[in-house]
């Protein structure tokens, strides 16, 4: 406030053209291109090579003329930048460079200034997160459009660019407990080699799988042992660690069989039907019948194996000869399914079967 030194009066600084021909490779550009709605986000991922001096990234927004009677502001909308390194710091624009060259982390955001800085001495080596909020809206300062909205630009040196987000295909229905092959592809505007970072969706990864040559398939065979809707997302790193964004999420529904025990009934022993109302056949069904409660003298448990049950097929499972008295509980199981009936048992006889 002593003197007109501070960025905000003497500016951010003549342009060099050395250095921006020097840059011309490793420069990050919006111009003007992206449009934000109120409390719009926008999100950058720029990569930064190892051993770069420095990492410089500027925004700035065309704003509407303000209010001179208002001496505290004179700003009408309010565009905000931030940048998150590879480790998790977060930095805001203009934080620590009106007492200093180069930014320091966290603070708050500038919520003053149409031109806002984040200047960093020996970046961290890895992907930065760069966002642009539209924090306050007040009056449309994108005019192209009907609705209230506002444009800005972004200037990021020196960066290295970033592989395409893949593209996933493969089969949107398979089997539970089979392996299915699916296909993952990405370009580097370098045409480095690529490394796949792949989520399946039921809390599995593949862990940078590669290199594969940038543009060309990669195929990766997984299964899953839960039925229901998973999504696979993946993203693309470079050889020098230039990662992706995620890519689309592909949908897969996982099918299962559903059996279900059905028509217990008595007699001369016990028998059920085992129905198969899911879209796939089971191979290798295991079941039991076993009796509770009563004296029961032979057949309490039996035991058994059914090689296939088909789609909408209800094959039968039975005990064979019982003997003994009383009331029982008839618990009968088929893989995960479970049924409960009550009966009474007078010698070899199985009477009054009530379905629970």
């Amino acid at each position: 406030t002593s003197h007109d030194k501070t960025r905000v009066h003497q500016g951010w600084g003549m342009p060099d053209l050395k250095t921006l021909y020097d840059l011309r490779e490793n420069i990050y550009v919006i111009d003007e291109s992206d449009v934000l709605d109120p409390f719009e986000v926008s999100t950058h991922l720029v990569s930064v090579e190892s051993g770069s001096p420095f990492l410089k990234i500027t925004m700035t927004y065309a704003d509407t003329p303000g209010n001179p009677a208002v001496q505290s502001q004179h700003r009408i909308n309010d565009l905000t930048l931030k940048a998150i390194s590879p480790s998790g710091t977060t930095y805001w624009g203009n934080n620590g460079l009106y007492e200093g060259v180069w930014s320091t982390p966290e603070g708050d955001p500038d919520t003053k200034n149409t031109v806002e800085c984040i200047y960093i001495e020996n970046p961290e080596k890895g992907s930065w997160t760069i966002k642009v909020s539209a924090d306050e809206l007040i009056e449309d300062s994108h005019v192209e459009t009907t609705q209230l909205d506002a444009d800005y630009s972004l200037v990021i040196t020196p960066v290295v660019s970033v592989p395409d987000p893949p593209i996933v295909q493969g089969t949107p229905e398979v089997k539970i407990e089979r392996e299915y092959s699916f296909s993952f592809i990405s370009n580097d505007p370098e045409q480095r080699d690529l490394y796949y970072y792949i989520d399946w969706g039921d809390g599995t990864y593949e862990n940078w799988t590669g290199p594969i040559p940038s543009g060309q398939l990669l195929s990766v065979d997984h299964a899953w042992f839960e039925k229901g809707e998973f999504q696979i997302t993946a993203k693309a790193k470079n050889t020098i660690d230039a990662e992706s964004e995620w890519s689309n999420p592909y949908n897969v529904t996982v099918l299962a069989p559903a059996l279900e025990i059905v028509d217990i009934t008595g007699g001369l022993g016990i028998s059920a039907k085992i129905l198969n109302n899911g879209t796939l056949e089971l191979l290798d069904v295991p079941w039991s019948i076993t009796l509770e409660g009563g004296l029961i003298l032979i057949g309490r448990e039996t035991t058994g194996e059914l090689t296939k049950v088909v789609p909408s097929f209800k094959p039968t499972i039975e005990t064979g000869f019982i003997l003994g008295l009383g009331a029982t509980t008839i618990n009968i199981t088929a893989n995960d399914a479970t049924k409960t009936a009550t009966a009474l048992i007078l010698g070899p006889f199985v009477l009054n079967v009530q379905t629970q």
